[in-house]
């Protein structure tokens, strides 16, 4: 792949600099600007649209949570913090790796190396054909490959699916599961309004939803109409999206 553009996001001009010189050696990585506040990294992930950000998080006009939030498209995002109290969040956001200052540069590596992974799969056929399915809205069933075989499952069959140590599984009515090779993300992107996400670890199917009952702290118990009346929790954070989805 070609050069992978990188943005570095810091308030403190040292720790740019530090940052600056540790991804000087990654002949990969070119750095095309840096921002020391919210608001400029806003305007310059819009403006020059980098692959790769090194994100602080604790910084004036806008934390780098805020600044997700307002993005329209988000580049590969590497957080970068002095504090510890961030890292459940940040992987929340889906960030690749979350850094701890001072950067240590075996872990920059490790961080790197994800990031380059991640990209290369965006330009891989597979993510072609995702979009394809997503321009055509013609999803109706679900691949899974094991070994020579591959198993084709339609979506009217699929009560849930979770994700769970790195694998993503599509739970059937009758307690059939199957890996997938998608993400949840990707997967989110090309299923159609039969499908609901409710946790960033779990995709419902709409037809198979029972009951729903409301939680005190405003998530949501879905019971299913699976073989085993299987309950799955929602998330505070899906809890405006499923309430739109359910007219709740």
């Amino acid at each position: 792949m070609s050069q992978i553009k990188c943005l570095i996001v810091d308030d403190e001009e040292i720790a740019r600099q530090r940052m600056n010189k540790l991804v000087s050696v990654f002949p990969e990585l070119e750095i095309i600007g840096e921002a020391e506040n919210g608001r400029e990294a806003l305007e310059k992930i819009n403006a020059l649209n980098p692959d790769l950000v090194f994100l602080d998080i604790q910084m004036p006009e806008l934390n780098g949570f805020e600044v997700l939030k307002k993005l329209s498209r988000q580049p590969v995002i590497i957080f970068t913090t002095a504090f510890d109290t961030f890292a459940i969040r940040a992987f929340d956001e889906n960030a690749v790796a979350y850094l701890l200052k001072p950067i240590d540069a075996d872990k920059l590596k490790r961080a790197i190396e994800k990031s380059k992974l991640l990209l290369q799969k965006a330009e891989t056929s597979v993510y072609d054909k995702l979009l394809q399915f997503v321009e055509k809205k013609t999803f109706t069933q679900f691949v899974s490959k094991f070994g020579a075989k591959i198993k084709l499952i339609p979506k009217e069959e699929v009560c849930y699916i979770s994700a769970k140590d790195k694998h993503t599984f599509i739970h059937l009515h009758n307690q059939d599961e199957y890996i997938v090779d998608h993400t949840l993300n990707e997967l989110d992107t090309i299923i159609d309004d039969s499908f609901l996400r409710i946790h960033r670890s779990l995709i419902i199917s709409l037809v198979f939803i029972n009951e729903v009952e409301k939680e005190g702290d405003g998530r949501y118990l879905f019971t299913l109409k699976d073989s085993k009346r299987t309950q799955l929790l929602s998330s505070t954070g899906y809890s405006a999206k499923i309430r739109n989805a359910l007219g709740l």
